[in-house]
């Protein structure tokens, strides 16, 4: 599940990819600081998720009702896969 600000930097990557092809100087002097903007939302996100799960390994907020081993593999698969899929879309763009 991605959130809506995920998604709007995924439509901002692509948009930055247009305007990459457009090669107008103007644009392309403000390309690399947006895209900046967009991995340090990224990098906050991921030591966010990172401070989290350090907090709460002992504890995670979902799966209560599973044993303490059975609920940290549901819960650390899918930060993984938040994680994953967010640097797989970053890779092919």
């Amino acid at each position: 599940v991605t959130s809506s600000k995920d998604t709007s930097s995924q439509t901002c990557i692509s948009f930055i990819e247009g305007f990459k092809k457009l090669n107008i100087p103007c644009v392309d002097n403000k390309i690399p600081e947006v895209s900046k903007r967009i991995l340090q939302y990224h990098i906050q996100k991921l030591e966010f998720v990172k401070k989290d799960f350090f907090q709460n390994q002992d504890r995670p907020v979902c799966y209560s009702t599973l044993t303490s081993v059975a609920r940290r593999i549901p819960w650390v698969r899918d930060l993984c896969k938040n994680t994953e899929d967010f640097l797989l879309y970053l890779k092919e763009n």
